[in-house]
């Protein structure tokens, strides 16, 4: 299911190559995390990500997360991250991009010898977010302490891109006639 051929081609989509996956992924600030929760259903979470050493870190509260109950290591994941076009409705043409990540989930926080990892994740996450300020050291090492911190390893990754049209096409010119 996770390579299908429906990935590869629909009307103006084409599967990226790796390069692009490889720019579209290091531009990514948040994205959708899907998985099945205790009770068989199917579940979504909003949330930032950021990238480290090939791998995606979030984090959840580990007394007020709603996630936790339902994330395990081990646990299979998937991130979907999405790119719309700020330029539709502007420009002729427009490009959407979409990211999809399968891969098992593995909880940091569990084990002390983690720390290092679960530090350099969190700051990962905080400049991919846009709040750097957060990544400070003494910041990190404080909230480390109420917060989990996970990591999706890889096993899977397919980006799409779909191009299409968002101006209808401009008429040809008129031939400009001579004037009798």
């Amino acid at each position: 299911m996770i390579d299908a051929d429906v990935r590869t081609s629909v009307l103006g989509g084409r599967q990226m190559t790796q390069e692009e996956l490889d720019r579209s992924i290091s531009t990514i600030r948040y994205g959708t995390l899907s998985y099945v929760d205790e009770e068989g259903w199917p579940d979504m979470r909003p949330m930032n990500f950021g990238v480290y050493q090939g791998c995606y870190y979030f984090h959840a509260h580990k007394t007020k997360g709603e996630k936790l109950k339902s994330l395990t290591s081990g646990k299979r994941v998937c991130i979907s991250f999405y790119k719309a076009s700020d330029q539709v409705g502007q420009e002729p043409i427009c490009q959407h991009e979409s990211v999809l990540v399968y891969g098992r989930l593995e909880r940091l926080d569990e084990s002390d010898e983690n720390t290092e990892e679960m530090l350099q994740g969190l700051t990962a996450l905080c400049l991919a977010a846009g709040t750097p300020y957060k990544a400070a050291p003494e910041r990190l090492a404080s909230g480390v302490k109420t917060i989990s911190v996970f990591k999706v390893i890889p096993e899977h990754t397919v980006g799409k891109l779909v191009r299409f049209a968002t101006l209808p096409a401009r008429p040809a010119p008129a031939d400009s006639a001579p004037t009798p």
